[in-house]
């Protein structure tokens, strides 16, 4: 099976790249911090696909276009699509098993936690308009664990 790689960048002055590969293809933009809080909305998606939902989707805003994340769930499959709806980029599209997916995602958002930039006294001013959403990803990582547990 394909591996599915996420990365997000350092945020900085409202700026963060946010990269998707897999070994068939990647992609890649800069997500600016207004007016959408993209990292609270992956996470709410998140959520909300593991609680059942068909399909969610996440707008990252690039200024002034916006790119997607649209995550179609159909039984334990997932199919993510990573596009532009003015065609800026061509479309990403990975499937895997929904847990693997929802793992990669709240790994990679994780690792994204854990970036010294949020440790800033004035992060929300300097760096990204918007907190982390620490409580919301805990919340949605214990789901995830207890989901892969059976519970």
């Amino acid at each position: 099976m394909k591996t599915l790689s996420i990365n997000f960048g350092s945020p900085e002055n409202g700026w963060m790249k946010v990269a998707v590969s897999s070994l068939d293809s990647d992609v890649a933009f800069y997500a600016s911090d207004v007016p959408c809080d993209s990292l609270r909305g992956l996470v709410t998606v998140l959520g909300r696909i593991l609680d059942g939902s068909a399909k969610e989707v996440v707008e990252w805003s690039l200024e002034p276009e916006y790119a997607e994340w649209v995550l179609v769930r159909d039984k334990d499959q997932i199919e993510l699509l990573v596009n532009c709806p003015s065609g800026t980029f061509p479309t990403f599209r990975y499937k895997g098993t929904a847990m693997k997916v929802i793992r990669s995602i709240c790994k990679s958002l994780r690792d994204l936690q854990c970036d010294s930039a949020w440790q800033k006294p004035d992060a929300s001013e300097s760096i990204w308009s918007w907190d982390f959403p620490d409580d919301q990803l805990d919340v949605l990582l214990q789901r995830v664990w207890k989901a892969e547990q059976g519970h």
